[in-house]
């Protein structure tokens, strides 16, 4: 079942001023896009922070005793302090065809690992197309038979032909990084240099 969590929203006045006393009172800009009715302008508690990090991906906007199912379009952080301080949602209904990010999550310990490799993961999350019944919480992938050197790549996903993946499918997204071998050739290379010196 997928989380979504609950955000009141209050309607806001648009305007420079209006802005600027709600962004000061610790309040965050929002719009809410769709193509049902027209867009709706709120602002809401800074909490979403606690949400947005921590990966949660739907959202019930709670508007004038509406609920609307919506996911993040864009997002606007401070310049300087890094706060979150616009947040651009896009309303849609569960058979509505959208657009995604979904994390990956990487499970198991590779044998690679184990006789003393490195996981270097290159991607952590993958854009995709899907209406909302088939979009995954994550995307697991099963790094417990990798060996040394192996690597797993965007077309190595299984989506069960429930979602179209939108990255290139020759991306790579992780490798079991030999750590020896790249111990031998730094002593290699440091013995080089003593011999010159």
């Amino acid at each position: 079942m997928k989380k979504k969590i609950k955000i009141k929203a209050k309607k806001r006045i648009i305007g420079k001023l209006f802005t600027y006393k709600l962004r000061k009172a610790n309040k965050i800009i929002c719009n809410l896009y769709n193509k049902y009715i027209k867009n709706l302008y709120f602002y809401i508690k800074d909490n979403i922070k606690y949400y947005y990090y921590n990966k949660y991906k739907f959202f019930n906007i709670i508007y004038k005793k509406k609920k609307y199912l919506s996911i993040i379009k864009e997002i606007q952080f401070h310049p300087i302090n890094n706060k979150i301080i616009h947040i651009d949602f896009l309303h849609f209904k569960k058979n509505d065809i959208i657009i995604t990010y979904i994390n990956i999550k990487f499970i198991g310990k590779s044998i690679g690992v184990i006789k003393g490799g490195i996981l270097e993961i290159l991607i952590k999350k993958i854009k995709i197309k899907s209406n909302y019944n088939n979009i995954p919480n994550n995307i697991i992938i099963n790094i417990t038979k990798l060996k040394i050197n192996d690597k797993i790549f965007i077309k190595d996903i299984n989506n069960n032909n429930k979602f179209i993946i939108l990255n290139n499918n020759n991306n790579l997204i992780c490798f079991i990084k030999n750590i020896r071998k790249n111990k031998l050739l730094s002593n290699k290379d440091n013995e080089i240099k003593n011999k010159k010196n």
